[in-house]
Formats: C-alpha cells, structure tokens, sequence
C-alpha cells in the first residue's frame, strides 16, 4: 500500500493546507491500516495469543519497512527471567545535526471479554457513523495508525530524526519495560516523546497529556497467626487478614 502523501511534491514550504490535503487523501489508506490491526487478536495477557501478538509486531514491522524506515522487532527478559513480548523499533534515514522525536505507541490489547454482550466481531472493525468500532481501534490502534500516518503524509519533507518505538505489552504493565529500555538506551534516544496513547476530553477537541503517573506492582503478606486455631476452642476474637489488607489500600 503506498500512501499519497508519499508521492506528494516536495518543493514547497509546508502548511497547514496543505498537510490537511495530504491527510484527506491519505485518509482511505490510514483507516484500512486500523481494519488490519483489529483484526490481530494480540491479547498479550492470554497466553493463547501469543501467537497473535508475534504477528501484530511482525506486521507493523513491515509496515513501517514499508515506508522507508529501518525496522525490527525485539525482546528483553523481564526482571524475574520471564520473555517479554516483541516490540518494535524503527528509524527513518539519519539527518546529520537534526534532534530527534521519539514516536511510542503499543500493539497488543485487552481480551475482549463475555463476547455475548459485543454487538459486533470484536476483531472486524466496523464503521458507524463518524466512529470506528473493534478491539484496539482506540487502545492504541489508533495511536499506531497516526504515526504511520504521519510519517507517510510527511514523507521526505520530514525535518528531524524519527524512531518509533511500539511495544507489545504495555496491557499487562509492561514488565520487560525497563530492561528494554536499558539495553536499547542509545537506540531510543530522543529530544522528544510524543505519546499516542491518551485521552481526548472530547470528540473533535483533543487533548495534549504532558505527564502520565505510571504503575506500582507489590506483593503484601498479612499475617495474624502462626499456626492454625479452632473456631469452637480458641480464645478471643482473630483478626481478619482479609479486612486488615483492606485498611492498606
């Protein structure tokens, strides 16, 4: 698939009018680009998925390849020994003196639940209106579909260094998360980080998030005895490890 803005004349200054020509008639191309990614099931918590998940990293590897940059698709062990799930790095030509913008996004998604309450496949997307429905369209099919578009309707006119970096299990809350980032630090180097997995307040006004709070995974052992009691012999209330906990949150 080759998108118009690829093809577009480079010779004049940018503007506004003319990147929202480009995206019109990029448009068609960029919305089938969101059918093919629902239609991946990369559930990345559901280990009968990881198959899926594979593919989704393996397919946007091409796609961005596709569009001239260096591609490929990696993995780092988690803390704890586990296989983190394939991520995908990619680079456009290098500019000598240009900083350089870091585009992130994420390609695995949530299971999609009791399927008798979806109205539709939840892995063929659909259009409704001005609204496109299916697992992953939004979270975060969409935020891939914009740096692919962005980067295929800026073409050659781009004046920085681009490396995408999308990972495959930012669901699950990222566990290879730091070791990847330690062991491709100068690879994802970056002046800026344009995040494509937000919120908008509303329909046609966005929303530009600067600061997001991050997660904190622990382990917490109550314990209110060391051996087993009796409920008919033992003394004195026992103290509910069950309610106790609750007090922690």
């Amino acid at each position: 698939m080759v998108y118009p803005g690829r093809m577009a004349d480079t010779s004049h200054e940018l503007s506004t009018s003319v990147l929202r020509e480009r995206l019109e008639a990029a448009f068609p191309s960029l919305l089938e680009e969101l059918t093919q990614l629902v239609a991946i099931p990369s559930v990345s918590s559901d280990p009968a998925h990881a198959a899926d998940v594979e593919r989704s990293a393996e397919h946007l590897r091409e796609r961005f390849a596709a569009l001239g940059l260096q591609a490929k698709v990696l993995r780092e062990n988690a803390e704890d020994g586990t296989e983190g799930k394939p991520a995908l790095i990619a680079h456009t030509p290098h500019i000598e003196g240009a900083p350089t913008v870091l585009l992130y996004a994420h390609h695995d998604v949530q299971p999609v639940g009791e399927l008798h309450r979806w109205s539709l496949d939840p892995y063929r997307a659909e259009v409704r209106g001005d609204r496109i429905y299916g697992r992953g369209s939004s979270d975060d099919g969409a935020g891939v579909t914009v740096h692919l578009g962005s980067l295929s309707i800026l073409g050659k006119d781009l004046p920085v260094n681009v490396v995408v970096f999308i990972e495959g299990e930012e669901e699950i809350g990222s566990p290879s998360f730091t070791a990847f980032l330690d062991a491709h630090r100068d690879e994802l180097a970056a002046d800026v980080i344009v995040v494509t997995d937000s919120s908008n307040w509303k329909p046609g006004e966005p929303a530009v998030t600067t600061t997001l709070r991050g997660n904190a995974i622990v382990t917490v052992d109550v314990t209110v005895a060391d051996h087993a009691v009796h409920s008919g012999a033992f003394g004195g209330p026992l103290l509910d490890s069950v309610a106790i906990s609750s007090m922690l949150i």
